[in-house]
């Protein structure tokens, strides 16, 4: 038996919903958990500041 269907006719996933708020969701976790949650959550927040400094195109103050 051969395939002959496309290989992009695939549907695309539908769109992820986050119905569960961060405090229903760390309620639910082992507290065993919580120094690698913690490490995880300080290091996403870490990436994040140091890519915000670094925007280049940002406005200028003109010289007055």
């Amino acid at each position: 038996m051969r395939d002959n269907d496309r290989m992009n006719s695939a549907s695309e996933p539908d769109p992820t919903v986050e119905d569960q708020t961060a405090a229903d969701a760390l309620a639910d976790v082992d507290p065993a958990d919580a120094p690698d949650i913690a490490d995880g959550i300080a290091a996403s927040l870490q990436r994040e500041l140091d890519t915000t400094g670094t925007d280049d195109e940002r406005p200028t103050e003109p010289n007055s």
